[in-house]
């Protein structure tokens, strides 16, 4: 049973420390420079050598237990004795002093995650240490900030709302391998009550089934379809859309459309439309197309839309709602009716052919990865469907994307394989396998696109069962 808590005094702490050594030196093989600004350094105390910068003993620590042993730990850090936070220490920071919230005494940071490199459950460890940190902030008052150029976790916080404001904002450091991105919830905003929502949804659903949920897997990848994305439960409450469909009906903040009803910010005869629409889904189980005139919520003009909607199955293949897809065909409505007038631009009504079949695909796409994740079990190797494109890793390709999103070089990753398996694998041959079987597989032309990829599909292990010792 996992539990998490407030880490109570110095000795926890060291432990705390002693878990960052093992995760970020030894694992990560982290490089830091002797002389850095927030004077991070290896020290060794009580015989365990520990990994403490100048605001390890004042932060607030917690840590995950399994029993009585330490699986994991993240810590909030407030200013210090010059009025600056952690994140000021960095000189490549300058753009994002802007962006702290004030006054800075209600604004924490939060660094030093780590969970124990042969945990099986990681992913859970780390929902769960967030969730307190946040509950924590949430009975506190505190608005939060967090830097991180990690897939996973840049992942997570895109799944959870905690909103991104500058993205590769800078770099700790001019050696590390990319630039972390910086994402802030402001308290008096309700980001963090709507953070918690979202975490607490997640834990309840690792604990509940081994496999991801189609709601997640819409979190994840609803931001990254160039199309409007919505999706309703059979209540018809709003689960979740992507910023271009906020965008493109007028409102200003997610908060203004998740969790309600369209009765809630439409007028009746517009949201009963759409009700009607996706009661019809819902009970015939097919996926239906049908024009839409909505009101924009803040300008008032009347839009209409082409909206295509399909069921929302659940794991255990229930629907459960709807997902649609809608594009904005004001004008070529007015197009039309200057045809029907005029007999002109015929050239340009021909493209909303074009821009159905963008849409069909997309639900198609959508559909596919419901089916997919309908169909895998636990003893299966990880398989994603996008389209009509089925990605299926190899072990060999499993291991080597691990190590790459670990920012393992070639010839890194060749040593470490080398060392594994008794026998000699040459560098060639590992960068034969990342241009000519990766990145032909994803369809990426470089080690970024090839990890953003893999880390959206969650084709990246936290680490896999052939490299563990």
């Amino acid at each position: 049973m996992i539990e998490v808590r407030l880490l109570k005094n110095n000795d926890e702490i060291n432990d705390a420390c002693a878990l960052l050594y093992e995760v970020y030196i030894e694992h990560m093989k982290w490089n830091y420079t002797v002389n850095n600004s927030s004077k991070v350094k290896v020290i060794t105390r009580d015989k365990k050598k520990i990994l403490i910068d100048s605001f390890t003993y004042k932060s607030i620590w917690f840590g995950a237990f399994d029993g009585d042993v330490l699986i994991g730990c993240l810590r909030i850090s407030g200013i210090d004795e010059n009025n600056n936070l952690d994140i000021e220490y960095n000189t490549n920071s300058s753009k994002v002093w802007s962006y702290l919230p004030a006054p800075k005494t209600l604004c924490k940071d939060i660094t030093k995650l780590a969970v124990r490199i042969a945990y099986p459950t990681k992913s859970l460890v780390i929902q769960r240490l967030f969730l307190s940190l946040f509950k924590y902030c949430l009975k506190k008052g505190y608005s939060t900030i967090a830097f991180t150029h990690d897939s996973y976790i840049k992942s997570l916080f895109t799944l959870i709302k905690f909103p991104l404001i500058i993205e590769h904002a800078f770099k700790y450091e001019d050696i590390d391998p990319m630039p972390v991105n910086f994402y802030r919830a402001c308290f008096e905003k309700g980001e963090i009550d709507n953070i918690i929502g979202k975490l607490e949804y997640l834990v309840k659903m690792s604990k509940n089934s081994k496999l991801p949920s189609v709601t997640e897997m819409l979190e994840i990848i609803a931001p990254a379809i160039p199309a409007l994305i919505y999706w309703h439960d059979i209540n018809g409450v709003v689960l979740g859309l992507n910023q271009i469909c906020l965008n493109e009906i007028g409102a200003k903040n997610f908060s203004d459309i998740i969790g309600k009803t369209p009765y809630d910010f439409y007028p009746k005869e517009t949201a009963e439309h759409i009700s009607n629409h996706n009661r019809q889904v819902i009970e015939t189980g097919q996926i239906l197309s049908q024009d839409e005139s909505i009101h924009d919520i803040i300008s008032g003009k009347l839009k209409t839309f082409k909206s295509i909607k399909a069921p929302l199955y659940d794991n255990n293949g229930n629907i459960v709602g709807i997902v649609g897809t809608s594009l904005n065909i004001t004008a070529e409505k007015e197009m039309e009716e200057l045809r029907i007038k005029n007999a002109i631009n015929e050239e340009k009504l021909a493209s909303q052919d074009i821009f159905k079949k963008c849409l069909d695909s997309i639900v198609s796409t959508i559909h596919n990865v419901q089916i997919e994740l309908n169909s895998i079990n636990s003893n299966t190797r990880v398989t994603t469907t996008i389209g009509d494109e089925r990605i299926i890793p190899t072990e060999r390709e499993n291991q080597i994307l691990y190590l790459l999103s670990i920012n393992k070089s070639p010839k890194e990753i060749a040593k470490i394989l080398s060392g594994k398996e008794g026998k000699i694998l040459s560098v060639d041959t590992v960068r034969a396998m990342i241009n000519k079987q990766l990145y032909p597989k994803f369809g990426v032309f470089n080690k970024t696109q090839l990890i953003e990829k893999a880390n959206l599909l969650k084709l990246i292990p936290f680490i896999p069962d052939s490299l563990l010792i």
